[in-house]
């Protein structure tokens, strides 16, 4: 250690000299060199080796790590010069396309795709030298037996170490699953569409809400709008006059709270006329048997409306005929009784004026008489005589017997 008191290290080499006279060592004689760059120089080129060694073991790890992902990932991965040549594919990539690696390297990533595909890839290739990157492209590849993949795909220009552009890495996911189930969902959709809108009547279904989520067009014509998408997330009260829309929503909550199905008769305010509807209205469940909404249907009773009321109103008819024609069966009774005295009294008497009177009351008996005999038409459904008669010997006679008294 020197007197500023850094330690510093020294290099000593020493040799003694022996007296052979004496058989000792009588002198010793050295060196000292300090060599504290020197050391502090091993001591850095040791750190050095020591941090490649960690910095190779890192790259070998991180190396394999990326292999490992890059050939574990489900998405298909390759990379291409800037040619579009193949330099490296995954094993994703080659499982789904069904090729070796072998076969493919050096070829053309585009060679992959359906001839539509390559079209749009090749406009693509314009947008990604531009902006150094795409993403989520819906494309079609084809595997080495000619099936068609459904991909999801999006590539990106990757730098060398100059930061030039030199490669560009493609990643696609297989979606084909997916869109074979969303053309399910558009398939079973078009058919729910073809059975609502070809249904006579009129089909809607609600949210918990009583917010409607979807109505056939006869739906939204009643309501004087002609495409069904504008009462979407609208209620009742949207839709009908106040008076309605509270019988229907009551109905909608006696569905929603005890989930027994109803069917009603009741007015529906369709294209600006109050008309007569059937409607049946059920709960709609999901999968864990949980009232989620309402659907219902309604067709036009008006017709069957009126002619019930028809029907009631001969069944009226009917009712008061057969009373009617019970009441002129005794009353032509009693006027016969009278009838038959009057004309005895009429053959007996001898005073002229007595003898008008009781003739007048024949011909008003008869008048009766004929009265019952229309209701005893009337009561058995029979088609009243029509014919064209004088109008004067019938005002004669009713203002006669008026005069009467």
């Amino acid at each position: 250690r020197r007197h500023d008191t850094v330690p510093r290290w020294i290099e000593i080499t020493a040799k003694s000299e022996f007296n052979p006279e004496k058989q000792r060592i009588t002198s010793i004689y050295g060196v000292v060199k300090d060599i504290s760059k020197y050391k502090l120089t091993e001591e850095a080129l040791q750190k050095t080796n020591d941090d490649l060694t960690l910095a190779k073991i890192r790259s070998e790890y991180n190396e394999t790590l990326y292999r490992i992902m890059y050939n574990s990932t489900p998405v298909l991965m390759h990379l291409t010069d800037l040619d579009g040549n193949l330099i490296s594919v995954n094993e994703q990539w080659l499982q789904t396309l069904g090729y070796t690696a072998d076969e493919v390297l050096g070829t053309q990533s585009g060679n992959y795709l359906t001839p539509e595909s390559q079209i749009k890839y090749k406009e693509l290739i314009s947008e990604l030298n531009s902006h150094g990157m795409f993403t989520n492209v819906e494309c079609q590849a084809v595997t080495k037996d000619g099936k068609l993949v459904d991909i999801l795909t999006g590539s990106k220009i990757l730098n060398n170490s100059e930061g030039k552009p030199s490669w560009r890495m493609t990643t696609s996911l297989d979606i084909t699953d997916r869109k074979k189930v969303e053309e399910a969902l558009r398939l079973r959709e078009s058919y729910l569409t073809a059975i609502i809108e070809n249904q006579p009547g009129l089909v809607w279904l609600k949210d918990a809400k009583s917010r409607f989520l979807t109505v056939n067009r006869a739906f939204a014509r009643s309501c004087g709008m002609e495409n069904p998408e504008e009462l979407i997330g609208k209620t009742d009260f949207d839709v009908w006059p106040k008076e309605m829309a509270e019988a229907y929503l009551t109905d909608d909550l006696a569905v929603l709270n005890s989930g027994p199905s109803v069917n009603v008769e009741e007015l529906i305010f369709d294209n600006n006329q109050n008309k007569w509807f059937e409607t049946f209205k059920t709960p709609v469940k999901n999968a864990n048997g949980e009232i989620i909404g309402t659907t219902g249907y309604a067709h036009d009773i008006t017709a069957r409306k009126q002619e019930q009321e028809a029907l009631h109103n001969v069944q009226k008819l009917e009712s008061l005929g057969i009373l009617a024609g019970g009441i002129a069966h005794d009353f032509n009774n009693l006027l016969g009784g009278i009838y038959g005295f009057i004309n005895l009294a009429a053959l007996q008497t001898t005073e002229k004026d007595v003898s008008e009177m009781l003739s007048d009351a024949l011909s008003t008996i008869n008048r009766a008489r004929s009265l019952t005999q229309q209701l005893l038409t009337f009561s058995k459904g029979g088609s009243p005589i029509k014919k064209v008669d004088s109008l004067i010997p019938f005002i004669q006679n009713t203002v006669k017997f008026a005069l009467s008294g």
